[in-house]
């Protein structure tokens, strides 16, 4: 059974139907604290915080840092700014960054991966003031170019020097996901929730931000009750602290509508859906990043429903939007999405250039060899084989499979998704044999990485009893069904 997936993606997901959108990006970072002086538009010092914080936002679903100029806009409300004062503000403080750690930022905000990289760690070399903030600018670096194993490093090396800091816990908790370790991801984002709690309060944003990253995590665990219930405190923390017009309520209650869409709740999903949207545009504008995301959530819940056409319209709704910041992620993720309800629809023609478009954007924003380049590969590649082209979505399932090995390693749920998406295209060709170690090794890794009651576990056992059955060993096949 293959798999449609959108780049939007959290480790692990290994659905057997068109999935649309299941998690919005992290819950918006704590404001630093210069946010809060009337002078900051002048204060270099607070624009560098205000930088510091929007390039080090890690977006566990995209596998990369968030977008920083959604965070500088909703930051510019919030705080009664124009919009493009402060942007512009920020623009001239990057272009005067003078320090190599100022200068990284400036580089990391403007998505040069590799330079960042190379003068955020020259001023490690130099200097260890602020060493914990730049060891948190590196892991960003290291993330956003795919490479998750360094930014665990760096993150654990700022862990040793403030094991108790929350806002570091939070960010190797999303490094550990998208790594696939969720147990441990899921332990030191409880620990952050902890300490939180302990020391702001239970009412505090913060913990809500903490609540949001935890419900996020259950979610690609399958821990659905937990997560919901999370979610809910989370969004009635967000809405006695900080009002009911608030932008980051617009984000709760979002999260709380895709828990719903998960358990099957649709008609809640929609409504919770419609009153974030509500928020969002009142508090950002209609034009914001943020609006867009909702709008493409809203369009993943009617594509579990089936109602493709209705979701073809928001997708092209939120790609408008996107399309402001046309090299983004964001952008490419548009694309995809856009692309999959016109594939769900058999309209192969209009989505086969739209997937090229957001794989085109991928590789230029990550390099060829980010886990996001392989989940586009797959999607082009599911598209080729609805319509019969097993020989060319084989060649991009291998693509992608070599791909995913090298980014993530070789026991990684993607690389099972991988393996199983490969080998269902070899079964259609009638290469049960190729098909079947393919199979095995995919269910190896999940079992060992997924609860044993994971639906996305059960796919693949499902695939290989079946192949197992055409090979004329039923017997394997049955005693494989038994023990799950």
């Amino acid at each position: 059974m293959d798999t449609l997936y959108t780049c939007r993606h959290l480790p692990g997901r290994l659905a057997s139907v068109l999935v649309a959108l299941l998690c919005l990006p992290r819950f918006a970072a704590a404001q630093p604290a210069d946010a809060d002086r009337a002078d900051i538009l002048q204060d270099d010092d607070g624009l560098r915080r205000v930088v510091e914080t929007a390039v080090t936002r890690l977006d566990p679903a995209l596998g990369t840092v968030a977008h920083p100029d959604a965070f500088i806009a909703e930051l510019a409300v919030l705080r009664g700014i124009e919009p493009a004062k402060l942007e512009s503000a920020v623009a001239r403080w990057r272009e005067r960054a003078a320090t190599p750690y100022s200068q990284g930022l400036a580089a990391l905000y403007a998505g040069r991966f590799d330079e960042a990289s190379v003068l955020i760690r020259r001023s490690l070399a130099a200097s260890d003031v602020r060493r914990v903030e730049k060891l948190l600018a590196l892991a960003s670096t290291d993330f956003a170019g795919g490479h998750y194993h360094a930014a665990q490093f760096a993150l654990a090396s700022a862990r040793s020097l403030r094991p108790d800091d929350p806002a570091v816990l939070l960010a190797l908790g999303s490094v550990l996901a998208v790594r696939g370790m969720t147990a441990d991801a899921e332990r030191v984002t409880r620990r952050a929730l902890e300490i939180r709690r302990e020391t702001l309060g239970p009412e505090h944003p913060r913990v809500a931000a903490a609540m949001f990253a935890l419900a996020q995590l259950l979610q690609t665990r399958m821990s659905l009750a937990e997560a919901d219930s999370l979610h809910t405190e989370a969004a009635t923390i967000v809405a006695r602290s900080l009002g009911t017009e608030h932008p980051q309520l617009a984000i709760a209650l979002d999260g709380l509508a895709m828990v719903r869409a998960q358990r099957g709740r649709y008609a809640e999903a929609l409504t919770l859906n419609r009153r974030a949207l509500a928020i969002a545009e009142t508090a950002l504008g209609a034009e914001h990043l943020q609006v867009a995301l909702i709008l493409g959530d809203r369009a993943g819940i009617l594509m579990q429903q089936g109602d493709y056409p209705a979701a073809e319209r928001l997708y092209r709704l939120a790609l408008s939007i996107s399309e402001r910041t046309p090299g983004s992620l964001y952008f490419a993720l548009a694309l995809n999405n856009l692309a999959t309800a016109l594939n769900a629809q058999g309209r192969y023609r209009e989505a086969e250039p739209l997937y090229q478009h957001a794989l085109l954007t991928l590789e230029r924003g990550l390099g060829r060899r980010h886990p996001q380049v392989a989940l586009a590969l797959g999607n082009q590649a599911g598209m080729l084989r609805r319509q019969g082209r097993f020989r060319e979505a084989e060649r991009l399932y291998r693509r992608a499979l070599t791909v995913s090995e090298a980014a993530l390693g070789p026991e990684h749920p993607q690389v099972a998704l991988g393996l199983n998406n490969l080998a269902t295209v070899l079964l259609m060709q009638g290469r049960h044999d190729d098909a079947l170690p393919l199979y095995e090794r995919a269910l190896a890794i999940c079992q060992a990485s997924l609860d044993p009651a994971h639906p996305e576990l059960q796919v693949v056992v499902d695939n290989l009893a079946r192949t197992l059955r055409f090979v004329g060993r039923s017997d394997e096949a049955n005693a494989l069904e038994q023990r799950r």
